[in-house]
């Protein structure tokens, strides 16, 4: 498995999720440590980062840094609510 290591970007990010948000964070969060290679809803881009969509609703951008190392970059809940 691995180790992460956090951002303030992702800090930030995950504060600002709500309580939902954050269950799908965990689970996406277990599906990174297990394989972050692993393509399946993720993107490659040319930097480097990789972008995770397999949690509905969220972004998370990370990069792995050593063999056992990921670092997250940033998580946003890009799912909008609107009330009328």
């Amino acid at each position: 498995a691995y180790r992460f290591l956090e951002t303030m970007a992702w800090e930030r990010g995950r504060e600002k999720l709500n309580a939902n948000a954050r269950v799908s964070l965990q689970y996406a969060l277990d599906r990174i440590r297990a394989d972050p290679h692993d393509p399946y809803r993720r993107h490659r881009r040319a930097d480097g980062a990789t972008i995770d969509y397999s949690a509905q609703g969220l972004l998370i951008a990370y990069e792995i840094i050593e063999p056992d190392r990921v670092r997250l970059l940033d998580v946003a809940d890009v799912k909008k609510e609107h009330r009328w």
